[in-house]
């Protein structure tokens, strides 16, 4: 169907309307998706800006690493070998051979363990820590067997 229009050379054809109208219409529809996804990545980074300045005095004052405060002074050699086990029930143990002693004291690993040697490979060290060890300990070693 053709519109007609005063002048002759002026002929629409209606058909051509309604494609162009479609393609308009399309056209349309990929600018609003485009806007959207523009307008939409905008919102995220706006968002995110705020998030991190909110948080920022939290991870700016946060550190990545640990300080360990070690007094030189302190010479490993003078420290007793012992603290906190009585060496009277060591040597008692050892006497009367007794495991509820051993028991009480932790078991083989935990007595080796104070007693700074090894179960398996017996008392490691050098002279001046063995020596060190002998003025510590209280044990007698001519018990009998």
């Amino acid at each position: 169907m053709t519109l007609h229009v005063r002048k002759p050379s002026a002929e629409i054809v209606l058909d051509d309307q309604e494609e162009n109208v479609s393609m308009l219409k399309i056209r349309q529809r990929r600018w609003r998706v485009a806007f959207r996804a523009i307008y939409f990545t905008r919102v995220l980074a706006s968002l995110t800006r705020k998030v991190l300045d909110h948080n920022n005095g939290l991870l700016r004052h946060s550190r990545s690493y640990i300080a360990v405060n070690v007094n030189p002074g302190n010479d490993p050699l003078e420290t007793q070998s012992f603290p906190a086990v009585d060496m009277k029930m060591i040597s008692e143990m050892a006497r009367e051979k007794s495991f509820e002693s051993l028991r009480e004291l932790g078991g083989v690993k935990q007595v080796a363990q104070v007693l700074e040697s090894d179960p398996k490979s017996g008392v490691g060290g050098n002279g001046a820590d063995l020596e060190r060890r002998r003025k510590n300990l209280v044990l007698s070693h001519d018990f009998t067997c």
